[in-house]
């Protein structure tokens, strides 16, 4: 028994140490342990997050039609450019043989802007058929129309979608439209026939260009831009 004042026994001392040495130990694998099962979960977490989007990914891939040139069912993107090009070439110099080999018979053509200048319907079919449209470009092959093709926006499994331009007669008034063409098989550009045209376009700068007038209101409210 150490008499009071006297410092303890070194054995009890280094016995001390020893305990606080082991709780440090223990404290250190511990937390190595808990910063090791973070680090686990976190990785496990975002692999997990990783193959949920790639599985859904794998799906929405699936759902899609393939877009790809090695389908026989879908259009590839230079056949698109070819549809485009082709019957922007149709318009500019009309040929019978051309608009034979490139439309279906059974085609379809929504206009409203058509229509307006020619006094149908709105919403009606501009042209019911290979026959009507060939017949409308037949007549206006007699005035040239310099239509351009500036963009190829969209090329899907069946559908083309383009921007075009054109400016011509005495006014040549720059004329801008829109067209969406879909497609079938059964034609020569890479297998495929226009099944459908709807097409859009400045129509008064067109009939000004064809050599009309037109007056606009002269109370223009709910006209400004």
């Amino acid at each position: 028994m150490p008499c009071r004042g006297q410092p303890p026994p070194i054995s009890n001392v280094k016995l001390t140490r020893a305990a606080v040495h082991l709780e440090i130990m223990e404290f250190r694998l511990l937390f190595a342990l808990l910063l090791v099962s973070t680090a686990t979960g976190l990785f496990v977490r975002l692999k997990w997050k990783d193959f949920l989007q790639q599985q859904q990914q794998q799906q929405h891939q699936q759902q899609l039609p393939s877009l790809s040139s090695s389908s026989p069912h879908c259009l590839s993107l230079e056949d698109g450019w070819r549809l485009a090009a082709e019957f922007q070439a149709l318009i500019r110099n009309y040929s019978a043989a051309a608009a034979d080999e490139l439309v279906a018979p059974d085609v379809v053509a929504h206009c409203d802007g058509m229509n307006a200048l020619a006094g149908k319907p709105l919403g009606a079919p501009t042209y019911r058929n290979r026959d009507e449209l060939k017949a409308a470009l037949e007549r206006q092959s007699g005035r040239p129309t310099p239509v351009s093709l500036r963009t190829v926006d969209v090329v899907t499994c069946d559908t083309v979608v383009l921007k075009w331009t054109a400016a011509f007669g005495e006014a040549r008034l720059p004329v801008r439209g829109i067209q969406i063409l879909t497609v079938e098989r059964g034609g020569p550009v890479g297998g495929w026939a226009i099944k459908t045209i709807d097409t859009e376009f400045n129509s008064l700068a067109y009939l000004v260009n064809l050599g009309g007038t037109y007056n606009m209101p002269t109370d223009r409210v709910g006209f400004q831009p």
